[in-house]
């Protein structure tokens, strides 16, 4: 299982979702680093940065899409996304 990333938000970085129900992101309007790129929609404009994990709230290379139920669902990192066992395949 992977760690889970040890940064956290820093000063001027204000995650939002990049859409109704979207995953979260870094955003800010100064440059805080090489890691921003410059993002424009009808939603959102500013420098986006890294996803935010929606339970332990760190930025992350990605996120995936969990539904732990048809009602709720969540952005989670790889190290808070549940595991799932797959079945069939060959060994």
């Amino acid at each position: 299982m992977a760690d889970k990333p040890t940064a956290v938000l820093s000063a001027g970085e204000n995650p939002r979702r990049m859409w109704n129900g979207g995953p979260l992101r870094q955003f800010s309007n100064i440059p805080a680093g090489g890691h921003y790129i410059r993002y424009s929609s009808r939603f959102l404009t500013g420098l986006a940065g890294a996803y935010v994990c929606d339970r332990c709230q760190r930025p992350s290379a990605g996120v995936y899409l969990s539904k732990p139920s048809k009602t709720r669902h969540e952005w989670l990192c790889g190290a808070c996304k549940p595991s799932k066992k797959e079945s069939g395949g060959c060994l």
